[in-house]
């Protein structure tokens, strides 16, 4: 990325999947915080671990290396979020997950543009105010609207 951005091209940055590891905050700051040192996205989207069901997350990953409270609430909620394609992790864990990390961006790159993908209505209305992005009206890293040019994207990089 530091090399596109010093020959010109305008970069962004996706943290897809965002996995809870046990250190989950200390190791998503430290990410940040690189990342800030080296570059300067245009746009910083979000979109925690999904699309399986908790026993989909129990075969892939070594659970002992995730955090275990995470954990516990995905399986807690596992007949509840059966088939729910941004399952295992409850809406409570993405907005604590999401949270953190709008917070440390703006902490270290204030006018960095932030966008949740894959969110759901309860977590949009929890955290689009912090982004000052709706559900209807929000960048991404893909679609025609959120490309330097267009309209959208010229509110965020006047």
């Amino acid at each position: 990325m530091e090399k596109a951005q010093q020959a010109g091209y305008i970069v962004r940055a996706r943290l897809s999947p965002i996995i809870p590891v046990q250190d989950w905050r200390n190791e998503y700051t430290e990410l940040f915080e690189y990342l800030f040192a080296c570059v300067q996205p245009d746009l910083v989207t979000l979109e925690l671990l999904g699309w399986m069901d908790y026993q989909d997350l129990n075969s892939i990953f070594n659970i002992d290396l995730l955090n275990p409270a995470v954990v516990k609430s995905a399986e807690q909620a596992a007949n509840e979020l059966k088939n729910i394609p941004w399952g295992p992790f409850t809406e409570e864990v993405h907005e604590e997950i999401y949270r953190f990390c709008i917070e440390t961006i703006q902490r270290i790159s204030p006018k960095t543009p932030i966008s949740i993908c894959h969110g759901t209505d309860r977590v949009w209305t929890l955290l689009g105010s912090m982004m000052n992005m709706r559900p209807d009206n929000y960048l991404c890293n893909c679609g025609p609207d959120t490309a330097p040019g267009a309209l959208l994207y010229h509110h965020w990089h006047p």
